[in-house]
């Protein structure tokens, strides 16, 4: 069952600051935020390669059909819709 945050539950601290950290930034706006994480380069707040791997880290997961669940319905919705399509064609 979902939590009212719409944060996955799990065990692993890093992973639970990940999902925090995703959430947020969807909430600001992927664009603005990176727009932001520019600025703080050109302030000298972090480095290039700091911003680059800031950068990285939110387009990959961002990219993600579902960043911040893994959706066992999901899966085996797919997986049903696959086998029936077997039968089909």
């Amino acid at each position: 069952m979902k939590s009212p945050s719409e944060v996955t539950p799990t065990g692993s601290k890093t992973k639970l600051i990940e999902s925090l950290a995703l959430k947020q930034i969807d909430n600001i706006g992927i664009d603005e935020f990176l727009g932001e994480i520019a600025a703080w380069q050109q302030s000298g707040q972090i480095t290039k390669k700091e911003a680059y791997k800031i950068r990285t880290f939110i387009k990959e997961r961002s990219s993600e059909p579902y960043p911040l669940a893994e959706n066992e319905l999901i899966r085996e919705l797919n997986l049903k819709i696959k086998a029936a399509a077997k039968y089909e064609v």
